[in-house]
């Protein structure tokens, strides 16, 4: 719900002021998850993946990870990886 919302908002905001991450999207793995991410930091937008979701020590993980981005950037995420992918069908819309 709260990505919802904040895909709303046009409130154009500073870098400080981008506010809380949220859960984004969920890829499928971890080597998917972090070409998600890379393509949103390409694009200007600040990305991580959740840290709960991946395995430093263990390699890739195969199971689904969470991509993270700050609140006002939703919209500009949305609009990077939905020219790329049938995002609908990905996203989340609670964490």
């Amino acid at each position: 719900m709260e990505v919802e919302r904040a895909m709303g908002s046009d409130t154009a905001r500073s870098k400080g002021e981008r506010g809380r991450w949220l859960g984004f999207a969920t890829a499928p793995d971890q080597l998917t998850a972090e070409m998600w991410r890379d393509l949103l930091v390409a694009g200007g937008v600040p990305a991580m993946l959740d840290p709960r979701d991946t395995s430093s020590y263990l390699g890739l993980r195969a199971a689904p990870v969470r991509v993270l981005v700050r609140e006002g950037d939703v919209g500009e995420a949305g609009a990077i990886l939905g020219d790329l992918l049938d995002f609908g069908a990905q996203r989340d819309t609670e964490l």
